[in-house]
């Protein structure tokens, strides 16, 4: 996944207001490891309640747990397409 930030002429959210956005950014980045990668998601969250994380990386094809992304992502098949 990509996206260009680097245009000189283009103002950033992160630019506006460093002291707030930092710290948020930071703590979103930890949320997201630990739902992620530490398996911790609970009833509060809302999230996985009808499907598994294992059932979202099949459909995307991005496999956040183990870093690896299939090569029908990289080829840039739509999501939950399944060659037979």
């Amino acid at each position: 996944m990509y996206h260009r930030y680097g245009r000189p002429d283009r103002k950033l959210i992160w630019d506006d207001s460093p002291e707030t956005f930092y710290p948020k950014h930071n703590e979103s980045k930890s949320y997201f490891q630990q739902i992620i990668v530490g398996q911790k998601i609970d009833d509060t969250s809302g999230l996985f309640t009808e499907r598994t994380l294992e059932d979202f990386e099949n459909y995307s094809g991005i496999h956040f747990s183990t870093g690896i992304i299939d090569d029908r992502v990289i080829k840039g098949l739509p999501s939950g397409y399944y060659p037979s």
